[in-house]
């Protein structure tokens, strides 16, 4: 009997040992099990010992998530893209570089990812010709000679969009209104297309040079003449843009309107026909 005494006695104090553990592991105030590195426990739970639930999205809305990640100048390109004006100041007033450009990094999950590369904010408010915003960027130092990758300015921006407001704007802050795109297109020409005469007007009254052909030798006339904006035509005839200048295929403005109607009876005449 004395040999199996000891035996057990120690398993008598092992049972007790398991027991004990179990029965703290079922108190309330129990340590946590260890966690993984990605913020869950070991055994699937969340970090804050409740349990996750199956299917359960990692956070209540994606979007929102990247938002809340999103650095100020993500805000402030985001913000300008969906003329959210408040946007744009809460963005500033964060420290938001008014200079920085939308890039691979910058536009992945926002708003922006569609716009072109090197996009600015102030090139976005001009676009959407919100001049309110492009004078509160102008006044947080954006600098409206930055240009995108195919050499577009705010000021083709505001342009292309007929603009005159946002336009008037940025050339008081020191838009260059001879500056060309990688197709040799001026802001000029971008407004003659729109057929924005009034804007053609104060570009040429900036100095811009109304003969001016991008690459395929198109001018500011002959962009209104595709377009048949007859108020942007007279307006570059009034200017001195020459009738008789041609494209890189020969063709005159007058080629390019055709023989009929009231732009091409306008252009014979300044033609001198």
């Amino acid at each position: 009997m004395k040999t199996l005494a000891g035996p057990i006695v120690l398993a008598a104090f092992a049972l007790l040992g398991v027991v004990m553990i179990v029965v703290a592991m079922l108190l309330p105030g129990t340590p946590p099990l260890p966690q993984d590195g990605a913020g869950t426990t070991a055994n699937g739970a969340v970090a804050d010992g409740s349990a996750a639930p199956s299917g359960a999205p990692a956070s209540t809305d994606g979007a929102q998530r990247v938002a809340t990640q999103a650095s100020p100048e993500q805000r402030l390109l985001e913000a300008a893209a969906t003329q959210d004006r408040s946007g744009v100041e809460a963005a500033l007033a964060d420290a938001a570089d008014a200079n920085a450009v939308i890039d691979a990094q910058t536009a992945s999950g926002l708003a922006i990812e569609g716009h072109e590369l090197g996009t600015s904010a102030l090139m976005l408010a001009s676009g959407s010709g919100d001049a309110r915003m492009v004078a509160l960027l102008l006044a947080a130092d954006a600098d409206a000679n930055l240009e995108s990758e195919s050499a577009r300015t705010a000021l083709m921006h505001a342009a292309g969009g007929g603009h005159t407001d946002a336009a008037i704007a940025l050339l008081g802050a020191g838009a260059d209104a001879g500056a060309r795109t990688v197709e040799g297109r001026s802001a000029l020409m971008l407004a003659a297309r729109a057929g924005a005469a009034d804007l053609c007007g104060v570009l040429l009254e900036a100095g811009t040079n109304p003969d001016m052909a991008d690459v395929d030798g198109v001018t500011a006339l002959m962009h209104a003449a595709d377009g048949r904006h007859l108020d942007a035509v007279v307006v570059l005839l009034g200017a001195g843009a020459d009738p008789l200048a041609t494209d890189a295929r020969g063709r005159t403005a007058l080629d390019r309107a055709g023989e009929a109607g009231a732009i091409a009876q306008v252009i014979r005449e300044a033609s001198g026909g």
